[in-house]
């Protein structure tokens, strides 16, 4: 993805990021309703989308918008959800077993991903804090999204379900860890690629935390919610614009 797609990695990255990966488990409860096929049909439809955004995005060659790059998010959280949902449901895999693997999965694809440590390094701009540090968005980095994304549906589902301690405690729990790590990596150089990979997978957490809550807790309606909600993003997308780059 061209880097002017790309938005940069700051407050309101990882605010429209929480956003967005709320609205993405709104909208994977709504995919029976909305696309009534099998989980392999849903997938090819979301895979035949996700192409079309990519397409589309390498030929625009005039605007800077990075609404390219949130349809992308948006698109792979509503198949994480429903992939994380697939694996614990219809194959059986014990959810504690699918965040264990899905850990290593994604350490592994990390790895691999800084095989090019320079290049990785200079395209985000993580070696000088306070540059305006933006996600590679290379085949690599979708892939971990992909992992990440469902390693947060399948770790947040694991607490309120596996062991039954409902919405409310993991979302405290995952926004303290967030609030944490933002700290962190406002403070210091080491390990923020690390830490990026990190609060990625706990915003994705606590988003389905907070979108449980919403909908079980507060009993609100799905369908005016996930309106609701995706009405807020587009406006956050739309009007606050990113910070400069610093050169």
């Amino acid at each position: 993805m061209d880097e002017r797609h790309v938005p940069p990695i700051g407050l309101r990255y990882w605010v429209i990021f929480l956003l967005v990966s709320i609205l993405g488990g709104q909208l994977s409860d709504l995919a029976p309703t909305l696309l009534p096929f099998s989980i392999l049909g849903r997938m090819i439809v979301l895979a035949v989308i996700l192409a079309a955004i990519f397409v589309v995005e390498r030929y625009d060659n005039r605007s800077s918008t990075d609404a390219y790059y949130w349809l992308a998010v948006l698109t792979m959280q509503v198949g994480a959800v429903r992939l994380a949902d697939f694996s614990a449901l219809h194959l059986g895999i014990d959810r504690l077993e699918l965040v264990g693997a899905l850990i290593v999965l994604l350490v592994t694809t990390i790895i691999v991903a800084r095989s090019d440590e320079s290049h990785l390094f200079a395209t985000m701009q993580l070696e000088r804090p306070g540059t305006a540090a933006r996600p590679m968005a290379d085949v690599a980095y979708w892939l971990g999204l992909i992992v990440a994304s469902i390693l947060g549906a399948a770790a947040s589902d694991l607490l309120t379900l596996t062991f039954s301690v409902g919405p409310v405690l993991p979302a405290m729990v995952f926004s303290a860890g967030l609030a944490e790590l933002f700290y962190l990596q406002r403070r210091s150089r080491p390990d923020r690629l690390h830490a990026f990979w990190l609060t990625t997978t706990l915003a994705r957490a606590d988003a389905i935390a907070i979108g449980d809550y919403l909908i079980k807790g507060l009993h609100l309606h799905l369908g005016l919610v996930t309106v609701g909600t995706g009405i807020l993003v587009a406006a956050l997308v739309a009007f606050w614009r990113a910070p400069p780059a610093h050169v």
